[in-house]
């Protein structure tokens, strides 16, 4: 029995991972498959201790041989494998060191895992490498491909592996996540912004964009038509955010989604940003819902050409946006459908 206890929200692939474990039928290899900051990692290092683990009950035990090496950060039976400093790719040179090793027997026992994260970011040469590896595995080998975008790895790969599936991570469990970690304030606004993701919400409250939110929905709330110096001031600061575009983006479509729900019931249960909508709400209760959902609409235009890779011009596609979205807020837009 593997000890998942400490690991929240992922009930459903700890089981199915405790089930692969209980039968002694573990595949060669697995996908473990999910949004970033959901737990993966952590699951995957606590499978892999557990297969190399020779305690007894509850593994892994913290206290045979095997568990005190990992825990030194010295066993050559668990090999990591991640994108090497000043690289964007995990290298076929990477690859082609692991095969050196593998074929030997593992040094201790019968097992021997390879973990590899993010598995999507190898290159093709590597991923062409692995899965010769993976169609001709070594025995009593495993290896686990850690990716939050799977739809990024190679068919082939994918075919010759169980993939185990991560799914976001509750508001609760994200607060209670980051109060393990002694995170800042403003756990309770991430969690509902993060999508599910504690990385995510680490990285709104450490790199400001909770702050970030509240001045962008606060300048939407007050612009007026024909502002556009307000509208470019806010354009220029938003774009200077490369690494925060896609939620930047977020934060906008949930804050047109929550004045729809909270315009239709009235009640802020619900809402992602309660917060703000306490302090804005009332001067969006006159919008109509068809400019609204136009507001969506146009965010959500800018999302997906940015995510396609698409090469844009964000300042002046936040600029378009944001007088977009002043026209439909003042109804000088029409919103046929």
């Amino acid at each position: 029995m593997i000890d998942f206890s400490d690991i929240r929200g992922q009930g459903r692939a700890t089981d199915v991972l405790s089930g692969i474990f209980d039968s002694k039928r573990v595949p060669h290899a697995m996908i473990f498959s999910g949004p970033e900051g959901v737990g993966k990692g952590l699951t995957a290092e606590r499978f892999a201790k557990a297969l190399l683990c020779r305690g007894e009950g509850t593994v892994p035990c913290g206290e045979c041989g095997p568990c005190m090496r990992i825990k030194s950060g010295v066993f050559p039976d668990l090999i990591t494998l991640g994108i090497q400093e000043g690289r964007t790719k995990i290298l076929i040179e990477q690859i082609r060191e692991i095969e050196e090793i593998l074929v030997y027997r593992p040094f201790y026992g019968k097992s021997r895992v390879v973990v590899i994260d993010p598995a999507d970011m190898m290159s093709d040469g590597a991923s062409a490498a692995i899965l010769k590896t993976l169609e001709e595995p070594p025995k009593g080998t495993h290896f686990i491909l850690i990716t939050s975008r799977a739809f990024r790895l190679p068919a082939t790969i994918i075919s010759r592996c169980q993939v185990v599936r991560f799914s976001p991570l509750s508001p609760e469990d994200v607060v209670e996540i980051l109060r393990g970690k002694d995170a800042a304030n403003g756990e309770e606004e991430a969690s509902r912004l993060c999508r599910g993701s504690v990385s995510r919400a680490e990285s709104m409250i450490k790199g400001g964009l909770l702050d970030l939110r509240g001045e962008l929905i606060g300048a939407l709330s007050k612009m007026r038509l024909n502002d556009p110096k307000r509208a470019d001031d806010l354009s220029q600061k938003v774009s200077k955010l490369k690494n925060s575009i896609p939620e930047v983006l977020d934060i906008l479509k949930l804050w047109y989604r929550d004045i729809i729900v909270y315009n239709l019931t009235g009640s802020l249960e619900d809402l992602v940003n309660r917060d703000l909508i306490e302090k804005w709400g009332e001067v969006w209760s006159s919008v109509d819902q068809d400019s609204l959902v136009k507001s969506v609409e146009s965010a959500e235009e800018i999302s997906d050409l940015y995510m396609r890779g698409i090469n844009l011009n964000m300042r002046l596609a936040f600029l378009m946006l944001f007088i977009r979205l002043t026209e439909l807020k003042h109804g000088d837009l029409k919103t046929g459908r």
